[in-house]
């Protein structure tokens, strides 16, 4: 069977190269290819709603009155392979979060957590435009920062993160469950991993092996029948010996 199977590989060298080639070579380029991907994640907290039902109850914040009152926290990361640096920045499309209504209003934001100093994140609310713009020197891979913003809307549809990377990808919206605290890490890296192996992974054996045992079949049939009993065209391999 060895013999065999030496013969046959020095036979379809030629073959056995191009399908490795064919499937190396997006391998290879998947492997080599860096990309800004910034991406974000959000959860709010509805703190109090509706207190226009109650009229003798007026909430104040900061002298400003407020008939729903929230928290939302903000996960921006890179979760690409290349740094996404200050410059990269669009200046008609900065990094921001805002509101998606009109009638909603941010009261407060702050910086909770970063997992790289070096970044120098800050935040600069511009209460006239209702944004809170998100600056910093760079984010390297899985570099990333938590910020709380509060704010009167009741849901997690109520305000986003915009912006524009020049040559990186457009901001990817993730899915956050429950609390995001100082422990926010855990979960940039586990969306952050490098899934881009796994199609290839299956992809291999799936393309490989059906293409090895048909070539083998159509040289060798009475061999490969011996180890192998099934069925290949209008007779199976058992009729066939």
């Amino acid at each position: 069977m060895i013999d065999f199977l030496i013969e046959w590989t020095i036979e379809n060298a030629g073959i056995l190269s191009l399908v490795v080639a064919i499937i190396g070579n997006p391998l290879a380029y998947s492997f080599g290819k860096k990309d800004k991907e910034p991406a974000y994640g959000k959860t709010t907290f509805n703190l109090i709603s509706d207190l226009n039902e109650y009229e003798n109850l007026n909430l104040l914040y900061n002298d400003e009155s407020v008939e729903d009152f929230s928290v939302t926290k903000i996960v921006f990361w890179n979760k690409g392979r290349a740094p996404i640096r200050r410059g990269d920045i669009a200046e008609a499309e900065p990094i921001k979060i805002q509101l998606t209504k009109d009638n909603i209003r941010i009261l407060e934001a702050k910086i909770i957590s970063t997992n790289n100093s070096a970044n120098q994140f800050t935040i600069e609310h511009d209460i006239e435009s209702n944004w809170i713009h998100i600056n910093f020197e760079f984010v390297n891979k899985k570099n990333g920062v938590v910020i709380e913003v509060v704010h009167n809307g009741k849901t997690n549809k109520d305000i986003e993160l915009v912006g524009q990377v020049i040559g990186g990808k457009k901001i990817t919206k993730l899915s956050l469950s429950g609390d995001v605290d100082h422990q926010f890490l855990k979960f940039v890296n586990k969306i952050a991993t490098n899934k881009r192996i796994a199609p290839f992974v299956i992809w291999l054996p799936l393309v490989a092996f059906p293409t090895a045992v048909l070539m083998t079949y159509r040289k060798y049939p009475n061999d490969i029948c011996g180890v192998l009993p099934i069925k290949i065209g209008r007779a199976s391999c058992r009729e066939r010996v």
